[in-house]
């Protein structure tokens, strides 16, 4: 048993539940009715990109909503996690082996619903915790 739970192969894997499935056709069936949704997606991730690249943090290419900072170690990982937790703005830590070990990293991830406030309030504290480093 311990083995099925650890083993590679396993890893990160398994079907979706119904529930699952069946949101994710609501979520296309959504997004085929309201596809200015996306359009504002893509703005928001655009702007939150180009102002964490601005502030210096490393950041690699990327089109996705799912933005990820790229960290020197575990510890500084998590002191930027506790940080942004502690200014309001929500971040996960990934380690490997999600990643390449030698690069941790805090995952932002920006919403259509984001408005340009959020987004700002996200920058700023960014930018307070680049200027920490």
């Amino acid at each position: 048993m311990l083995l099925k739970h650890v083993s590679r192969g396993y890893m990160f894997s398994g079907s979706p539940t119904p529930t699952q499935t069946a949101s994710a056709l609501c979520a296309l069936e959504i997004l085929e009715a309201e596809p200015e949704r996306v359009t504002q997606l893509n703005k928001n991730a655009k702007r939150y990109f180009d102002g964490v690249t601005a502030l210096g943090f490393n950041v690699p290419p990327t089109q996705s909503p799912i933005v990820p900072l790229l960290f020197e170690s575990e510890k500084e990982t998590l002191n930027a996690v506790r940080y942004c937790r502690e200014q309001g703005l929500f971040v996960v830590p990934v380690f490997y082996p999600a990643v390449p070990m030698n690069s941790p990293r805090i995952r932002s991830t920006v919403l259509a619903s984001h408005s340009e406030d959020d987004i700002n309030v996200a920058l700023t504290v960014l930018s307070k915790l680049s200027r920490r480093r």
